[in-house]
């Protein structure tokens, strides 16, 4: 359970990223043998908070601590988090693209005060035990238009085809 972050006497409230278990299932077209997997779902501190840079001038009291790392306490991807694990879901039961670098990702169109921006959602998915794997949301932020070269191509996977393979510990190649 992750505690809430307290900032000027506020709570904000992070249960919406404690872990959580999804239960998968999918037909083989081939075989019509039904497949059902336990998906457990973890979120890094890094859908709710950014990079510190300037930490001097940093509000000391926006430190957050998780594990080794210490980061800054972003309120726009605190209000933005609480989308992740609706996000997370239609992607479980849809695509998302793969990086090529081990991680996957899908962008979601976000209506911001009325702003209209594209919010990346990155994660890892590990097998834990033949019928249970783990999905790692490690980021999440609204990519700025001074790192849109940054983004990898969107090399779409269907969800179904990324879990099957790691169950099978079988390579996600990547097309490029």
């Amino acid at each position: 359970m992750r505690p809430p972050f307290i900032y000027n006497d506020q709570k904000y409230d992070l249960s919406h990223l404690n872990k959580y278990e999804y239960q998968y299932a999918y037909q083989n077209k081939k075989s019509g043998r039904v497949k059902e997997y336990s998906i457990t779902v973890e979120f890094s501190c890094h859908c709710f908070t950014s990079e510190i840079e300037n930490l001097t001038a940093l509000d000391k009291h926006l430190i957050y601590r998780e594990n080794h790392e210490v980061r800054e306490f972003n309120f726009t991807r605190y209000e933005l988090s609480k989308q992740t694990r609706l996000i997370i879901e239609k992607v479980i039961n849809g695509y998302c693209f793969n990086t090529g670098k081990g991680n996957f990702f899908t962008v979601e169109l976000v209506n911001f005060e009325g702003i209209k921006q594209e919010y990346d959602v990155f994660f890892r998915l590990r097998r834990t035990n033949k019928n249970a794997c783990t999905l790692y949301v490690e980021s999440a932020y609204i990519r700025l238009a001074k790192f849109q070269h940054r983004r990898p191509k969107k090399e779409k996977i269907l969800f179904t085809t990324l879990i099957i393979h790691t169950m099978e510990k079988k390579p996600i190649i990547s097309k490029k």
